[in-house]
């Protein structure tokens, strides 16, 4: 059966620059690589308590919602994985990022949560 989705034209540029990425320390793409998950996806400020990407979650969680899956940045763009030599579909890709970003939502520091104002202390 042959391979869904089609050839990536930009492959050999976007491996280059993942491998710089990684190796060489004082590059761009290093810099690139660290800033993950990028100024508009750290700024972004989600309401859904059940959501991992949420300040104080409700739970133990490891749900993102739609709305934090669609400001999921590309992984590819930002050099954290390896590109695709055959592009899989919009929906595959987009997934791969929410993924990245909800490992990167769970490891993020937070605020230490407000103490409950009707506990005395």
């Amino acid at each position: 059966m042959a391979e869904a989705g089609v050839p990536n034209k930009k492959f050999a540029e976007q491996m280059r620059r993942h491998r710089k990425a990684w190796d060489v320390p004082d590059s761009a793409e290093y810099a690139l690589r660290k800033s993950y998950p990028g100024p508009e996806a750290r700024a972004w400020v989600c309401d859904n308590t059940d959501c991992i990407n949420h300040e104080h979650p409700s739970h133990t969680t490891y749900w993102l919602c739609e709305a934090c899956w669609k400001v999921a940045p590309s992984i590819i763009h930002y050099c954290t994985h390896a590109p695709y030599k055959v592009l899989p579909p919009k929906k595959k890709q987009q997934a791969a990022s929410a993924s990245a970003f909800a490992v990167w939502a769970k490891n993020r520091p937070r605020r230490p949560r407000d103490p409950d104002p009707g506990v005395a202390e």
